[in-house]
């Protein structure tokens, strides 16, 4: 509305009784009959009434009155059509285009142009009807004339002049025509209403709808006018344009992330073939392979190595006859140390007995004169190609120089080395077995008694010291070993020189010139495929079947080209990727919707804006449409002022998202191991550049329905308030139109495609292993969940406010009871326009806490693998055989866990399983008495305080079920009572499979028996089974360092035994419990203890040191969980941040909704300011009404989310039986309770200030 106007308005009423719509305008009857009905077409007819009150008899309701107020439209939307008194004395007169050219225009426009030939048009006079042209509205009547309308014979308004150009234009004295039209002169007591817009020089004033220019105009100028507006729905759509580009561009790269985690366990190869044994090779040839595939670029992507080749190192120190002087000489480890004549007798005889010794046997020459001495595991790889492939992405080590090796951080640390000490090597030339035979054969050594001496010992220097646990170059379990790296292309060339000293010198030539034309790549036992350059580019998609499918369709092709009879082959990477695929699959689906949720508030939120700006400016947009403005005008209106929200946004939002993601560059790129191109993926920016565009023209179209059916007469009533506390709603019987059968149509769709997806592709999901499409399908059962109980708690909604609006001012603050019946009231009646809102609140914190729950089951389902999997803080283990940790290293171990005492609380044995003592058990079952139903089990030995130990977590040892009789001992101390001799603990899913009985008085009965059922291999090709009859002594649902579970199976169970009833079912395998290896010792801590963290790493440093030259691995709990917690807290943030940013959407949603309460409301609170109610007053009464509002909303989306989380909860339990229970994120509903609070003050503050603060009582009650 403009404020600028050059002439006050007149304080004339005009008084309407009527109004009807129509499909070509608006037409305004007046209240009687005196005034003439003009029959104009296509036109629009305004009728006015004059000055005096007309009487008319008391059955007739008495007109309202309305103060003139249309000064206050838009100079860029008026037309220029004015209302005068009618007089039914005056006719309409018809004259040509010329005749009133010269009046209403200047020389420069002929109105016969806009006329057409026939250069007729009508017009009215000062009766009914008459419409002024804006040009004339200040001279005509400074000179006392009525004002004439002009419309065209086909209904345009011709008389379209800017008041400026009219000012420019000569004036030309009036024609007899003019003199005619004009000669009705005005009574003097009357003065017709005339509007004087200010309009600047030159400005054209077309009818609203025909300029985009003037509209943009218009769009701008609301926009300086609401300013705060403006910045909501501008930070609404850079929002959602910045969440879009960010969460994009960044599950571009999740699956690398996930494809890091998987490669911790396979190692960062795709594919790794091997020779099958039943062939007959052990080698393969590298180069006749890349032969076969070279046609295909990504079966290329290839490198051999030789993995895993025990290798014996020496220290040069420990060796007689090694000169520190002469380091690279070797000759002395083959022939034996020299003597010194200055030694003793006794020394003189020692060396030459070792050198009788070597001369015997030159390939364990060396063994017999070094002292230290280490079996190592041998690595050679091609440095240079698999830095290419990238395999070995944060491998930060050069290729290993041709007289040098790189030794893994354990096995230095077991040698006793550092970087640039020399060791000795014991090469075995038959690893190239072909090449040796072929280089010797061009030697010319073909003397039949030449002594092939394949050892060589060759001195070299460690180059670099790597840490096992710093790359995922290798596979995890080759981290618990002692490696060493050599250099496949290099090697040869590095043992040439340091052979026996009987191979020529010829030899030792040719063969560094084999090696250099790289005959080793004929003889690898390994090669290492990579599925592209680099080859993490096979992963970067979420879903896990998909590459699957890919790695499996490529492998599969590989194979059959190099001969699947032959070959074996291992996708490594993809395996490893299984287990952590789901998670993958769920975050991936989950940034989804949570992009999908930002669209929706953000439509949601500019919906509610343009709603508040439709509904404030209904008295304006009232006055347009009774002017002449069209449908269409509106629609754009609308939609330029959407428009305004959206561009600046779509902008900011993009170069925000750009600043944003190069922020984050590092972190992601140090996470993943790869390099991340700075930019936003085209992709991103396309779908953040449409929802800019889409999400306002969206959100425009309820707005734009509510301005276009609107009713005038209505639009028009200022004097009375827009809140309706009270609605009636008529029905017509009969046959119902489209819109009143589509809300019944859309539930009944949308409810038969929910059982469609249930009944078809739930069992199809499942066939398939599509896990994609199955979690699909839970998502949208559990958002069709939590939809429904959003709808439903609309009816909970009112009750839920009485209860906190009585909690807050009866309890609380004791408001006086005037207050409370104030805001009950408001609530009431603001119910329709807060139910949105509240809508928005509750159904954005119920999903924001339904994804805050499932992430955390998630991530507390790794925790708990891992807890059981270790079974205390720290686990000492040696699983590689059955012959378990040396007995000597747990004598060790003991004297060091006592002197820790108490840091160290208790510790705990196990024993390996049946099967991996004794490799002629083939299997072990258990079975009821009948033998009709078997199931797989592991049956291994625990010590009896194997569940007294303090456990990681409460849930990693639950028993289902026990012996009472035997209550007051724990499990594992029952299996060594007199009944536990022949029990066992096991699943509590098999109590109904393997038949135990229930006792009449609640319980299983432990008297019952099952058979234990183990095959083993008989003295022929035949196997034997032989049976065990034990007894239940628990049902576990779950244990450290067995798989018990409540839940179905597929896989194996455990089953928990005594020591010696272990002996006892091996069935004389073993003698007695000394036989039983014990293959894991299980280290309880005090966690409370003072810097915990940094005692823990002192304990483990020095068990490490005692089990270093073993077999025996370390695994510490806090370590492998400690990338879980690092994952917790990182989603903790976003999810924290994702509900400030939900809470924020919702405070710009609830400003809006208060300021159009608030709005509607002036008359009553300024009636309420002239009763004596204060400002401070008006203020709580918003301030409690904004509050319990969120309140409400809050407590019942909290609600809503927290039931759905725990469905989730107890499906994935279901799923994966992990008892991982139901965390219910206090800290994002602390958060949500703190916004709410905040966002009433907030919300109320502004709009009460605006109207009750800054201005006074009259003006409140005038306006």
């Amino acid at each position: 509305m403009l404020a600028k106007t050059r002439r006050r308005v007149s304080s004339q009423n005009v008084s309407i009784d009527s109004l009807r719509l129509h499909s070509d305008g608006i037409k305004v009857m007046s209240s009687s009959s005196w005034c003439e009905k003009a029959h104009l077409p296509n036109s629009t007819h305004i009728s006015s009434l004059p000055n005096k009150p007309i009487s008319r008899p008391r059955s007739f309701r008495q007109p309202r009155t309305y103060p003139s107020s249309a000064a206050k439209i838009p100079s860029e939307l008026i037309t220029t059509a004015y209302p005068t008194p009618c007089s039914t004395s005056e006719s309409a007169v018809s004259t040509t285009a010329a005749e009133l050219n010269s009046r209403l225009f200047t020389a420069s426009e002929d109105l016969t142009a806009k006329l057409g030939r026939s250069g007729k048009f009508e017009v009215k006079r000062g009766g009914c009807n008459t419409l002024y042209p804006s040009t004339e509205v200040e001279d005509i009547a400074s000179e006392g004339t009525n004002i004439l309308t002009v419309i065209s014979t086909n209904g345009m308004v011709v008389a379209q002049k800017s008041r400026g150009e009219l000012d420019a234009a000569p004036v030309r004295p009036p024609s007899t025509t003019t003199q005619t039209i004009a000669a009705n002169p005005p009574r003097p007591d009357h003065h017709p209403t005339s509007f004087s817009p200010h309009h600047s020089a030159g400005r054209r004033l077309v009818t609203a709808g025909t300029s985009a220019t003037n509209l943009w105009a218009y769009s701008f100028r609301e926009t300086s006018r609401q300013k705060s507006q403006f910045c909501i729905g501008c930070c609404s759509v850079c929002l959602v344009v910045f969440a879009v580009a960010i969460l994009m561009t960044v599950m571009t790269i999740t699956p690398v992330i996930f494809l890091s985690l998987a490669e911790k366990t396979s190692g960062e190869t795709d594919m790794t073939m091997w020779a099958d044994w039943n062939s007959g090779f052990s080698l393969l040839n590298y180069t006749k392979a890349q032969e076969v595939l070279y046609d295909t670029e990504l079966f290329t992507y290839n490198t051999p190595r030789v993995a895993r080749y025990p290798l014996q190192y020496y220290i040069p120190d420990s060796c007689q006859g090694w000169d520190p002087q002469n380091p690279q000489n070797t000759t002395f480890t083959y022939t034996g140390p020299t003597t010194d004549p200055s030694e003793d007798a006794a020394t003189q005889a020692a060396k030459e007995t070792l050198r009788q010794r070597c001369q015997v046997d030159p390939d364990r020459c060396i063994k017999n004169m070094c002292s230290k001495t280490m079996a190592l595991w041998f690595w050679l790889i091609d440095s240079d190609l698999e830095n290419e492939y990238g395999i070995g992405r944060a491998w930060e080590y050069p290729p290993v120089p041709k007289d040098s090796v790189y030794f893994g951080s354990r096995s230095a640390r077991a040698m006793g080395i550092e970087v640039d000490d020399l060791i000795f090597l014991s090469f075995d030339a038959y690893m190239f077995s072909t090449t040796y035979n072929t280089v010797k054969r061009s030697a010319g050594i073909n003397d039949a008694t030449f002594y092939n001496v394949m050892t060589v010992n060759v001195p070299l220097r460690v180059a670099a010291i790597y840490d096992e646990d710093a790359s995922n170059k290798f596979p995890q379990w080759t981290r618990s070993q002692y490696n060493a790296i050599l250099e496949y292309g290099t090697i040869l060339e590095a043992i040439a020189p340091f052979f026996h000293p009987s191979y020529p010198l010829t030899f030792r030539q040719l063969l560094t010139t084999a090696s250099q034309n790289r005959a080793q790549y004929g003889e690898a036992n390994q090669i290492v495929f990579a599925c592209d350059k680099p080859r993490f580019k096979c992963y970067l998609d979420s879903n896990f079947a998909n590459v699957a499918t890919k790695l499996l369709t490529w492998g599969s092709i590989i194979r059959f080209r190099l001969g699947f009879d032959i070959v074996n082959v291992g996708l490594d990477a993809l395996g490893s990727l299984r287990s952590v695929s789901t998670f993958s699959q769920f975050l991936s689906l989950i940034t989804s919707i949570v992009v999908a949720l930002f669209v929706g508030l953000s439509c949601f939120l500019i919906y509610n804006l343009l709603m508040v700006s439709v509904e404030t400016k209904t008295f304006e947009l009232g006055i347009l449409r009774m002017i002449g403005q069209t449908r269409g005008g509106i629609v754009h209106m609308i939609l330029m002022q959407a428009a305004t929200y959206s561009i600046p946004a779509w902008g900011i939002g993009l170069a925000l998202a750009q600043i944003g993601f190069v922020a984050g560059k590092r972190f992601l790129e140090s996470i993943a191991n790869i390099s991340i191109s700075p930019w936003l993926t085209p992709s991103s920016v396309a779908v953040a550049t449409i929802l800019g565009i889409v999400v306002p023209a969206i959100a425009a179209i309820l707005p734009i329905r509510q301005a276009l059916s609107g009713n005038l007469r209505d639009a028009l009533d200022k004097r009375h308030s827009k809140v309706k506390p009270v609605m009636i709603t008529i029905e017509r019987s009969g046959p119902g139109s489209l819109a009143s059968i589509l809300p019944n149509a859309c539930t009944g769709a949308l409810l038969a495609a929910l059982a469609f997806g249930i009944y078809y592709l739930v069992p199809k999901a499942l066939v398939d292993n599509n896990l994609a499409l199955l979690f699909n399908l839970f998502m949208a059962l559990l958002l069709g969940m939590l939809l429904g109980m959003v709808m439903l708690s609309f009816n909970v909604q009112p009750v839920a406010e009485k209860i906190i609006l009585t909690a807050l001012l009866m309890v609380v603050f004791f408001e006086n009871a005037a207050i409370h019946a104030l805001v009950s009231q408001n609530l009431v009646a603001h119910r329709l326009r807060n139910r949105k809102t509240a809508t928005m609140f509750a159904f954005s914190l119920a999903f924001i806490i339904f994804l805050s729950v499932n992430l955390s089951v998630e991530l507390n389902g790794m925790e708990f693998d891992q807890m059981q999997k270790i079974g205390a803080q720290i686990r000492v283990s040696n699983e590689n055989n059955g012959n378990g940790i040396p007995a000597d290293a747990i004598a060790k171990i003991e004297e060091l866990c006592h002197a820790n005492r108490p840091f160290v609380v208790d510790w705990s044995y196990s024993s390996a399983s049946m099967r991996e003592i004794d490799s002629s058990v083939i299997n072990t079952q258990l079975a009821n008495l009948g033998r009709i139903a078997t199931f797989d089990i592991e049956v291994f030995a625990v010590s009896p305080n194997f569940f007294n130990i303090p456990e990681p977590d409460s849930k990693v040892y639950i028993i289902g079920e026990s012996d009472s009789t035997l209550s007051a001992l724990s499990v594992s101390e029952q299996l060594y009572t007199y009944k536990g001799q022949h029990s066992a603990a096991i699943s509590t899913i098999l109590r109904k499979e393997l038949a135990i009985t229930e006792l009449s008085g609640g319980g299983s009965n432990f008297t019952d028996s099952f058979l234990l059922q183990t095959t083993v291999k008989g003295a022929d090709t035949r196997s034997q089974t032989q049976y065990n009859v034990l007894q239940p002594m628990a049902f576990l649902d779950s244990a450290p360092y067995a798989t018990m579970t409540k839940f179905p199976l597929t896989g194996r169970t455990g089953a928990i035994v005594s020591f010696p009833t272990f002996v006892d079912i091996s069935n004389g395998r073993l003698k007695s419990v000394e036989e039983v290896p014990i293959t894991s010792i299980h280290i309880a801590l005090d966690t409370s203890a003072s810097e915990y963290a940094l005692r823990l790493g002192e304990f483990a440093e020095a068990l490490g040191e005692l089990v270093i030259n073993t077999d025996t691995s370390l695994a510490n709990l806090k370590k492998e969980i400690d990338d879980i917690q690092s994952s917790r807290q990182l989603l903790s943030t976003i999810f924290n941040l994702a509900t400030i940013l939900v809470m924020l959407i919702t405070l710009f949603s609830l400003n809006g909704c208060m300021y159009t309460n608030i709005t509607e409301q002036g008359k009553e609170l300024g009636v309420l300011r002239a009763l004596g109610v204060t400002k401070w007053g008006i203020f709580r009464v918003c301030t409690y009404e904004a509050f319990v509002l969120t309140s409400a909303a809050g407590l019942l989306g909290g609600l809503i989310g927290a039931a759905i989380g725990w469905s989730m909860a107890a499906q994935r339990a279901i799923m994966t039986q992990t008892p991982v229970g139901f965390p219910f994120p206090w800290d994002i509903t602390a958060v949500a309770i703190c916004a709410s609070v905040i966002s009433s003050f907030i919300s109320t503050t502004g709009p009460v200030y605006g109207l009750i603060g800054k201005r006074k009582i009259v003006a409140i009650l005038r306006d």
